[in-house]
């Protein structure tokens, strides 16, 4: 699905997220889709104000949330790409 379609790639890759709350859930993405937009920003420049800014550190200090658990996601969405990617490489060399 693409962002035409109304998800965007962060949501395809973390929407997957089981953190025991879908609030929490979509806090994810949210949080993932703001801090990628812009990735050398600190998180209240990316946040973009107050009130995001403290959902934002809510989130990374809930105990329901650990890094293995989204990295999990991010590297499981990555390994499928670099599969398909791998064999596209393969057959380009053919």
């Amino acid at each position: 699905m693409s962002e035409a379609d109304g998800m965007t790639e962060t949501a395809a890759e973390l929407g997957g997220a089981n953190l025991g709350d879908a609030r929490l859930n979509r806090r994810l993405v949210r949080v993932a889709e703001r801090l990628g937009a812009q990735p050398g920003a600190s998180i209240p420049a990316a946040c973009g104000g107050w009130a995001e800014t403290q959902a934002t550190y809510r989130l990374l200090a809930h105990e329901a949330v650990t890094w293995e658990q989204v990295l999990t996601l991010h590297w499981d969405c990555r390994s499928k790409f670099s599969v398909h990617d791998k064999k596209f490489n393969l057959l380009k060399l053919w």
